[in-house]
C-alpha cells in the first residue's frame, strides 16, 4: 500500500526543448572531447 502512495507524489518529469543554438554547443563539446581525428570526422558527419 506503501507502494501506491509514494507513486501518487512523484511529479512527472517536464521535458526540456533544446533548440539549434543548444544542439551546436553540445556538438562543438563532443567534437572537441574527441582525440581521434576519424572519430571526430564520424561525428562530424552524423
Amino acid at each position: 500500500m506503501q507502494k501506491q502512495h509514494s507513486e501518487k507524489k512523484r511529479r512527472a518529469a517536464s521535458k526540456t526543448v533544446l533548440r539549434l543554438p543548444d544542439l551546436d554547443q553540445a556538438k562543438s563539446a563532443v567534437l572537441n572531447s574527441l582525440t581521434s581525428v576519424d572519430a571526430q570526422r564520424g561525428y562530424r558527419h552524423a
